[in-house]
């Protein structure tokens, strides 16, 4: 039977960013759209789709770790149209993640990327004859010295704060900045590898207990003005808390995503400004136009660790 392609024409909004995407639609067979392709842990993402009309479907986001899955279900409309919102978890590893829906004998799996830095670090040993943990780690050569010396691609060690990037066309590594690899990615330019996490050795256990790790407090009271020819701007504050801090070289990079995905700002913050009992205090200040009003991602990374908050630009004054 002769499939009917049909173009629809669907308009969600996803907190204030349009999503018009172009649904090739099939009369017996699964169709599915996202929102977008690159995304960070913690957020959703929105589905769209078509199948047959009032039918039960099986969404799976698989992580690329283990396998495992977080599954849900939809149910299509009378017109067999569907739409479901996923939340990424939090601790989601960097890599290709799938989304897979099926029906009965039906099945399709949909890529999507995630950029994270929640991976345990490796090349590292510990000196059992101290009394505590002590890691040392070798010195890490260049992607390009490591994959002519025989290393593959995907087991290529990027350095501290870098995330490795596989180039599509011919296979070879690149380690860049967490903002570089999205760009990369949007652009077909890449693909992400999967970090594997280890979690059945006693090193680990170790680690564990002394690895350091964020928690964000957000302050009440973000403040919104309006200003003059349609500019508005929003001011908050975060308290950020450090477990097990330790002071180093490596700075405390907060880095501020507008609504599309892009970098809005990245502030370089010495580890010597962070409090010894590991607290510091940011003032978020976002200023921007219609075009730029919505959720805008902060990502806070020290010393491998990570965490992630929200803000947002708005034109509604309390």
């Amino acid at each position: 039977m002769k499939t009917l392609l049909i173009m629809i024409l669907t308009s969600l909004l996803i907190g204030t960013q349009i999503f018009n995407p172009q649904l090739m639609v099939s009369a017996d067979a699964i169709d599915l759209l996202t929102s977008k392709k690159v995304y960070f842990p913690g957020e959703i993402i929105q589905i769209i789709g078509h199948f047959l009309p009032n039918a039960v479907l099986h969404i799976d986001l698989v992580n690329p770790l283990d396998n495992s899955k977080n599954s849900t279900q939809v149910q299509t409309d009378d017109t067999g149209r569907f739409q479901k919102k996923i939340l990424i978890p939090y601790n989601a590893v960097n890599g290709t993640w799938k989304i897979l829906a099926s029906s009965g004998n039906r099945l399709l799996s949909v890529d999507i990327s995630i950029i994270s830095s929640n991976y345990n670090k490796q090349n590292e040993t510990i000196n059992t004859n101290s009394l505590g943990p002590t890691w040392v780690s070798p010195k890490i050569e260049s992607p390009l010295k490591q994959f002519k010396s025989g290393t593959s691609a995907k087991s290529i060690v990027c350095g501290e704060g870098l995330i490795l990037v596989i180039k599509a066309d011919d296979g070879s590594p690149a380690c860049v900045k967490l903002q570089t690899a999205q760009k990369l990615v949007e652009r077909g330019w890449g693909t992400l590898k999967t970090i594997v996490t280890q979690n059945q050795s006693s090193v680990v256990n170790q680690e564990s207990s002394t690895k350091e790790s964020i928690r964000i407090i957000t302050e009440p009271g973000q403040s919104n003005g309006i200003g003059k020819n349609g500019f508005v701007d929003a001011t908050s504050t975060i308290e950020i808390i450090f477990d097990n801090f330790k002071q180093t070289a490596s700075p405390l990079i907060i880095q501020i995503f507008n609504p599309h995905g892009g970098i809005y700002k990245v502030d370089n913050i010495p580890s010597s400004n962070i409090q010894p009992d590991g607290f510091y205090k940011y003032q978020i200040y976002i200023k921007g136009n219609e075009s730029t009003m919505g959720e805008y991602r902060v990502v806070i990374t020290h010393n491998n660790a990570t965490a992630f908050t929200s803000t947002y630009l708005t034109n509604v004054v309390p």
